[in-house]
């Protein structure tokens, strides 16, 4: 009789969410090394509860974001998911990472 062989197949899913992005991006730019900060709150029955999450980064004061969810993960990650937009849609909230090395010769010879 033949032996059947069983191969066992493990699949490791690695998860990335928003707030992990979020952090990575302050934490790895040697210049900012900055932790964004995350005040919670929750409402409503043990049952039901919705969470609040507001996110402030304290390098780029303009970074205030806020959401809700059904629990703190899924509030932060929006509040993150949010300053995640908020960055992408603004060029100058990453200004801060090469600052401008124009100099007035240079403007002058951009205008002619």
């Amino acid at each position: 009789a033949k032996k059947k062989k069983f191969v066992i197949v493990i699949v490791i899913v690695i998860m990335i969410d928003d707030k992990n992005i979020l952090y990575q991006f302050f934490f790895r730019v040697p210049e900012l090394k900055c932790v964004p900060v995350y005040e919670t709150n929750s409402t409503g029955p043990v049952h039901a509860r919705i969470f609040f999450s507001k996110i402030t980064v304290p390098i780029v004061p303009e970074i205030v974001c806020e959401a809700s969810g059904k629990s703190k993960k899924e509030s932060e990650n929006g509040a993150a998911r949010k300053a995640i937009e908020k960055i992408a849609q603004n060029p100058n909230y990453c200004a801060f990472l090469k600052p401008p090395t124009t100099t007035q010769s240079s403007i002058q010879d951009r205008q002619e």
